[in-house]
């Protein structure tokens, strides 16, 4: 898999690494390895029930970090004072969507859009 995008070391000594491929891709894989350098489990992080775990006026960025991995492009909305972090993913159906996570200054999460991606919609009657 080559180099990771970023290593994190969990409060439990464990450390993660990940292995992005959006934008093109649709998913990031996370490898966990032991303080002794023993792979415990290899997942795909862009997933609906991962998203499900992030919580608007509770969840913090390193958790959205820890739990989705690194967001494939960073954003800012300047009137609202939010940094939004992109990931592309399926919906588990084959349905590629575009996740937008938006933080507070705070670093605390703010809201959670998952769109489905627009090629979807071209059409459509009234697209133009």
């Amino acid at each position: 898999m080559g180099p990771p995008a970023e290593r994190l070391t969990l409060a439990d000594g464990d450390s993660v690494w990940f292995y992005p491929r959006n934008p093109s891709g649709l998913h990031t894989y996370a490898v966990r390895f032991s303080p002794e350098g023993v792979v415990r489990e290899v997942d795909q992080r862009l997933t609906v029930q991962n998203v499900r775990k992030l919580a608007a006026g509770s969840t913090t960025a390193k958790e959205v970090r820890e739990i989705l991995g690194p967001p494939w492009r960073i954003s800012r909305l300047e009137r609202q004072q939010r940094e939004v972090w992109h990931y592309r993913m399926d919906n588990g159906f084959q349905i590629e969507h575009n996740l937008f996570v938006q933080f507070s200054a705070d670093g605390v999460v703010r809201e959670v859009l998952l769109l489905r991606d627009p090629k979807y919609d071209q059409g459509t009657p009234g697209w133009n």
